[in-house]
């Protein structure tokens, strides 16, 4: 009789642990806000559940025992078995077990993703719930989490571009936010759901050969017009650098066409997209197609004005179409000759079969049109004899006034302004600027049309360098012979006192900008150098050390990288190329005008070829400098 109570005891015992196994029952510490579960070995972070969330869940009319396996007493240890979600979620388990999330990490690798990262743990809700972290409209944070964060992606060999973000400023993005019920795609509308698989995995959605079915199953017509177009067909025959839909309109960051248009570069930008692919010798010669059919359509004034922004003139899908782009050779294409006439139709509509003739495509013009071809050579021919016979003519009366100048002033009363030596040096440096000049902005932009003329004769990569550098070379000794010139003789001493910037150089200004403006007053008594001199020189001394400095940097590069940062050299090839730019434009428009344009001086001011200064001009614009050069020739005397 006691054995027999004793085991109805231990029956009791044990039905009491299995009913506190109850979603209630576990509640009574679970459903306390800030609770913690802790042992001898560990302390997990807090673990409370919210009864009326959890509640209200997919998963609410379960106990807690249904998932987490492994409780036999309460209370129960930290550490349970993992949850299964396999054992009721067969189907999801079984396409998410061959997913790329699924894939086992490696050991500097996090763990991959898995059900309760994206559909949460005790409050998941069905897709369709407002609330529900997998609701279209939340998707692309859901996914975010790991695919917005660079540190994460990097591990995986990922660009880091933000992938979310690019997503968000789509036109797919923005639609479903605007309306969220419309249906606009997400994330698993293009990558699937639980079996996402990498791209290259005939079973993805976004491999090149079902891309087509994937964008088609929103964006219907567009896939059966692309399945007839002969990028399509040669996907099907294994060209997987024949477009699809992404190729063209972006995977993540897709625009929307019409906003595209309204932009003023918008139609050129769509002619552009094609410039990738049909510019490419490597890929045109693999198709059989001319590379340069596309150089050849940006010659032509459909492009130029769709690159000026017009909203009308037609780029490559006004003729080609946009999705069903056929061969010439299909009858069903829009530019098969039987068909030409009506697409011209589509912007000129008198067009008639002659003006459907007229090529687009002005490629091979020798054997397409030798009649337009031998125009275009004789004319070119015209233009070099008649502009060479107009510089030729122009040049002959300059050089009989500039003759007659220096004959006047041979005659006339003058002063030796400047030494021989430093004639010869600014000839030297004339020399080398300009050569430096030619050759530094024919390596910066290589297809200007004036470089290509300069390479057709020679001018290789070898040879431009060894001259810029040889020219490179002549300027800084220029530079260091008047340094020394300037700082260590007693004239040279003289006219650096005289080089140095004053009060009254400012006043000059404001005085001869009045007096040339009309507003009265007279034109300044400039000393030694006047302050246009001045600035021309301090210009001419801070660019020399600039360009020194950093093109010694570009030179050496092994050398200066031993102790300067990374960055230094980008921002040293920038300020040489910006101090180029300066320069020549300084020479052009400051230093030209007073050399040859000023009326005064005009044809030529003489004085850098012979160093002498008339009387007259030396009255005229330097009228306080006469003393000091008297003092000077008695002292040489």
């Amino acid at each position: 009789m006691v054995r027999i109570l004793l085991i109805l005891l231990l029956v009791a015992l044990g039905a009491g642990s299995l009913s506190a196994q109850q979603t209630d029952d576990c509640l009574e510490c679970h459903g306390v806000e800030g609770f913690i579960q802790a042992d001898d070995d560990e302390v997990t972070p807090p673990a409370f559940v919210d009864p009326v969330r959890f509640g209200d869940s997919v998963h609410g009319d379960l106990d807690c025992v249904d998932c987490h396996g492994g409780i036999e007493v309460l209370p129960h240890v930290v550490d349970l078995p993992r949850v299964e979600c396999a054992e009721c979620h067969e189907e999801a388990q079984e396409a998410y077990a061959e997913s790329v999330h699924a894939s086992a990490p490696a050991a500097d690798r996090p763990a991959p993703a898995g059900c309760t990262d994206c559909h949460g743990t005790h409050y998941t809700l069905y897709c369709d719930d407002p609330e529900s972290i997998v609701r279209p409209v939340n998707i692309e944070n859901v996914c975010g989490g790991c695919h917005a964060r660079p540190e994460v992606m990097g591990l995986f060999g990922r660009s880091d571009r933000n992938p979310l973000l690019q997503y968000t400023n789509s036109v797919h993005g923005r639609s479903l936010r605007a309306d969220p019920d419309m249906g606009s795609a997400t994330c698993t509308n293009c990558h699937g759901y639980h079996g996402i698989h990498r791209k290259i995995d005939l079973r993805s959605k976004i491999c090149d050969s079902n891309i087509p079915d994937t964008c088609g199953a929103c964006h219907e017509q567009q896939n059966v017009d692309y399945r007839e177009s002969t990028h399509w067909r040669a996907v099907e025959r294994g060209h997987h650098e024949s477009p699809v839909c992404n190729d063209c309109h972006g995977g993540h960051a897709v625009a929307s066409i019409a906003e595209l248009d309204n932009q003023s570069d918008g139609r050129n930008q769509r002619a552009e997209l094609c410039r990738g692919c049909h510019s490419s010798e490597i890929l045109m010669e693999r198709f059989g197609l001319d590379a340069e059919r596309f150089e050849s359509y940006m010659k032509t004034y459909h492009a130029l004005a769709a690159r000026h922004g017009s909203s009308e003139a037609a780029v490559c899908t006004s003729c080609h179409e946009t999705h069903a782009i056929r061969s010439q050779a299909d009858p069903e294409s829009s530019i098969h000759p039987a068909r030409l006439k009506e697409t011209c139709r589509q912007c000129h509509e008198g067009a008639t079969e002659r003006f459907a003739r007229i090529p687009i495509h002005p490629v091979d013009q020798k054997e397409r049109n030798p009649i337009a071809f031998w125009i275009n050579r004789i004319y070119i021919l015209v233009i070099l004899v008649v502009v060479g016979a107009m510089l030729v003519h122009n040049g002959v009366i300059l050089f009989y006034y500039i003759r007659l100048k220096h004959a006047r002033e041979r005659k006339a009363p003058a002063i030796q302004r400047f030494r021989r030596f430093e004639v010869v040096q600014h000839g030297l440096l004339i020399v080398s600027f300009l050569l430096l000049a030619v050759t530094g902005f024919a390596l910066k932009f290589p297809d200007a049309f004036w470089v290509e003329w300069i390479a057709a004769t020679g001018l290789t990569e070898a040879v431009r360098s060894s001259v810029h550098r040889i020219a490179a070379v002549v300027m800084i000794a220029c530079a260091t012979l008047q340094t020394a010139y300037l700082v260590g003789s007693r004239r040279g001493r003289d006219e650096l006192s005289a080089l140095r910037p004053t009060l009254a150089d400012v006043r000059h200004l404001f005085q001869n900008m009045r007096y040339h403006l009309a507003l009265g007053g007279e034109k300044p008594a400039s000393s030694r150098f006047d302050y246009a001199e001045k600035i021309e020189y301090i210009a001419l001394a801070w660019g020399v050390v600039v360009m020194t400095g950093t093109g010694s940097i570009l030179w050496f590069p092994e050398f200066f990288a031993g102790f300067l940062p990374w960055w230094a050299f980008e921002a040293v090839e920038i300020i040489h190329l910006l101090e180029a730019i300066l320069a020549v434009l300084a020479v052009v428009f400051w230093h030209l005008f007073f050399v040859i344009f000023h009326p005064e001086y005009y044809p030529m001011k003489l004085t850098w070829l012979h160093g002498k200064i008339s009387e007259a001009d030396l009255e005229s614009h330097h009228p306080a400098d006469r003393s000091r050069i008297e003092r000077r020739e008695g002292r040489e005397k």
